[in-house]
């Protein structure tokens, strides 16, 4: 029994770690890295972005499960890249091209609040 206890405990020391996202004591082999640390086979399927972030290695170190973060910063970047079609995205939106540049506007104004509280 003692020595079963023990290999029990011996697994435990070699193979936990806490999960980042929920915190819970988790098999590392079953977990996989993001960021700083590992998240459980849980929290990855609760956020794709998670499993999605780990298929990309530039991605490493943006908080892409933010979206409040990232939505404005993509519109934001493809404003300034002018590589759109205004015409087109306001047709496939069913908006007219002034409501489209005022998402665009919105979005703006909004990753210029996010980068100053960086």
């Amino acid at each position: 029994m003692e020595n079963e206890e023990n290999m029990n405990n011996s697994w435990i020391d070699k193979h936990s770690i806490n999960c980042i996202v929920c915190n819970a004591l988790v098999d590392e082999r079953d977990c996989v890295p993001y960021g700083e640390g590992q998240v459980c086979p849980d929290c990855e399927s609760k956020n794709p972005d998670i499993a999605l972030a780990n298929q990309y290695s530039d991605w490493k170190g943006v908080d892409w499960v933010e979206p409040n973060i990232q939505f404005p910063r993509l519109l934001s970047e493809i404003w300034h890249s002018g590589e759109f079609d205004l015409k087109k995205l306001s047709e496939e939106m069913d908006l007219t091209e002034t409501g489209v540049i005022e998402i665009f506007e919105r979005a703006l104004r909004e990753w210029e609040k996010i980068k100053q509280d960086m």
